[in-house]
């Protein structure tokens, strides 16, 4: 059975929803989960404008595409998880601000605006991690790089420079 829902906005207070094949589409408004668990296990999960919130409790991706194109994905505790596929924030701001967003494989692309990190862990262990504008921020612990012939670690707020060889510049002081 495949959900297609077109109007203004979808609510889910407590408990579960549970989608597990075929596509789930919310096109304009607001589709809010305020907690429990939203698991999605196949298909695409689509959402094109407005605001997805998830608030407490674990969202789960684990096979296909989530695409979020317009407004702001927002994720304020418990984790994140994406394991294949690709995750892909074109516009506005995708923030996360405590526990763990870990990324497997694929790719994790971040286009414009700011992509900011508080605390916590975030981990991308194969594919590509692409941020081509705006600012990319970590407050705390390390960040690790796996260039083409080394490794590079970084302290919290240090600045650098990737060069387009792969060179690493720092500032000097």
């Amino acid at each position: 059975l495949t959900e297609i829902y077109f109007g203004n906005s979808l609510l889910h207070t407590a408990g579960s929803l549970l989608h597990t094949s075929g596509s789930l589409l919310h096109t304009s408004g607001s589709l809010q989960h305020t907690s429990g668990s939203l698991q999605h296990t196949s298909g695409s999960l689509q959402h094109t404008s407005g605001s997805l919130q998830h608030t407490s409790g674990s969202l789960q991706h684990t096979a296909g595409s989530l695409q979020h194109t317009a407004g702001s994905l927002l994720h304020t505790s418990g984790s994140l998880q994406h394991t294949s596929g690709s995750l892909q924030h074109t516009a506005g701001s995708l923030q996360h601000t405590a526990g763990s967003l870990h990324h497997t494989s694929g790719s994790l692309q971040h286009t414009s605006g700011s992509l900011q990190h508080t605390s916590g862990s975030l981990q991308h262990t194969a594919g590509s991690l692409l941020h081509t504008a705006g600012s990319l921020q970590h407050t705390s612990g390390y960040l690790y790089l796996n260039l083409p012939r080394r490794c590079v670690l970084l302290r919290a707020a240090e600045d650098i420079t990737i060069l387009q060889n792969g060179r690493v510049s720092r500032p000097v002081g």
